[in-house]
């Protein structure tokens, strides 16, 4: 090493989008180590007024940062594994090998903000640089929010000029008008269910129907995520169980040309999904129930209810469409299919 630096730093993020607080976290590591090695998280992923800016777009504006040495800058996209963590903490450390040495001293920088930033504790081998509250607190949550919601986002003093530059730019496109929407439609769905005594907790139920090495899906027709690939399913009405409630929906929005009693009969396993920030609207839980169906022929199917549209996708195409799925639906598909 050269004057006491660390070798390497790694730094995680979502940069959804970069702020200056990243810029200055950035600053910072530069500052403490010879290179920086960036994670940037939620790649490959459909947009979403969580996610709206893909994984290319974001180290471009991260890039573009004026006032740090970019030669000294490795960005390294990370694609998300929400029910299986080890595996998305065993690809950021085999990203981070083949790309220092074995007897480099690494550090991992970052701020402990919320529970969201649990994963800084689960890298012991590297010395870990704490980051306190910096610009103010800034946060990119907010920055989503001044820009979806229509406020003079070119003013705010979090913005750098690579992201600002970018955002009015995008801001003319057709994917920020279906963001837009998006971000009314749920803004709207809080403030109804804001009126409740208590936090609600929504429950819905989802099928996984495989069948002669295919995958049904249906594209989802309403907001949030319209246009979105996604598991039938929906909510769960009173009177029913999950499993009864699964079946009602997968009928309803699929059409499918299947005995109600042999879907039944065809479930494999069932298991709960309840990532707390898995869907926008709020905290929703939900079962999924894995069907194979051992018939001769694809059954027909039919989009109705909620569905625009209801297909049967060979299980080999689903890492190339892994960016149009709704929600985690692609990460429950593949959990599952792991456990069969």
């Amino acid at each position: 090493m050269i004057e006491n630096k660390l070798d390497a730093i790694i730094y995680i993020g979502r940069f959804q989008p970069p702020t200056k607080a990243h810029f200055q976290t950035i600053k910072n590591a530069l500052d403490t180590a010879l290179k920086l090695i960036v994670i940037v998280g939620s790649a490959k992923r459909a947009r979403s007024v969580r996610d709206p800016f893909t994984c290319e777009e974001r180290i471009s504006m991260l890039s573009k940062m004026e006032g740090i040495d970019q030669k000294r800058i490795t960005y390294i996209p990370v694609v998300n594994s929400d029910y299986n963590f080890p595996i998305w903490i065993k690809d950021i450390q085999e990203k981070a090998a083949r790309r220092t040495l074995s007897k480099d001293v690494i550090g991992i920088i970052g701020h402990e903000k919320d529970q969201s930033s649990y994963y800084l504790n689960y890298f012991p081998q590297w010395k870990f640089i704490k980051q306190d509250n910096l610009c103010g607190g800034l946060s990119a949550t907010n920055v989503r929010d001044s820009y979806f919601s229509g406020k003079d986002y070119k003013n705010n003093d979090g913005l750098l000029k690579s992201t600002a530059s970018f955002l009015a730019k995008f801001a003319k496109t057709q994917d920020y008008k279906k963001l837009k929407a998006e971000y009314d439609f749920i803004k709207q769905y809080k403030e109804l269910w804001s009126k409740a005594p208590y936090p609600v907790t929504f429950s819905t139920a989802d099928s996984l129907v495989l069948c002669k090495g295919h995958v049904l899906l249906i594209k989802r027709g309403f907001n949030p995520g319209k246009g979105l690939l996604a598991l039938p399913g929906g909510f769960i009405s009173q009177n029913e169980t999950f499993t009864e409630s699964a079946l009602r929906e997968l009928k309803e929005e699929t059409k499918i040309d299947i005995d109600k009693n042999i879907l039944r009969n065809s479930i494999k396993l069932q298991q709960i999904f309840d990532d707390p920030y898995r869907d926008l609207r709020g905290r929703f839980i939900t079962q999924v129930s894995l069907i194979d169906l051992k018939v001769k022929d694809l059954p027909k199917v039919k989009a109705a209810d909620d569905a625009n549209q209801a297909r049967w996708t060979p299980l080999g195409e689903l890492e190339e469409i892994r960016d149009k799925f709704f929600a985690d639906h692609y990460q429950i598909i593949k959990h599952l299919l792991n456990k069969i």
